[in-house]
């Protein structure tokens, strides 16, 4: 039994450090030092999408082949990247026509989400 009680107590004390270490100030500390710098990687694909903003962002609605977003929504694009610290990301934004798979690229944080811009 006492051996019981010190295993629980054991896994409640590791499970408040591990949550202590994640504190919200620390999160939004290192959320605002990340939207700070731009980030650079490659395309490594390009998708095209139909958007539709709720609020300031913009999220994917479709495909522009989807019959019922052929009239409503924005042409948009879904951009895979990868970073320099080799972490794959996406960004979906606007058209950009002047992006290709292959390019390197700089992600941007703008007032409504990042944005994949060519160097």
């Amino acid at each position: 039994m006492l051996d019981r009680m010190r295993t629980v107590v054991a896994v409640v004390a590791v499970s408040i450090l591990a949550v202590s270490c994640a504190t919200p100030e620390k999160r939004a500390a290192e959320k605002e030092r990340r939207a700070g710098e731009a980030q650079e990687g490659v395309i490594t694909k390009i998708v095209d999408v139909v958007l539709e903003y709720k609020g300031s962002k913009p999220q994917v609605a479709g495909t522009p082949e989807d019959s019922k977003y052929k009239d409503g929504g924005v042409p948009g694009q879904r951009i895979n990247v990868l970073l320099q610290n080799e972490q794959p990301i996406y960004v979906v934004q606007p058209t950009n026509p002047s992006l290709r798979v292959g390019d390197r690229v700089r992600i941007e944080d703008t007032p409504s989400g990042p944005r994949v811009v060519p160097q």
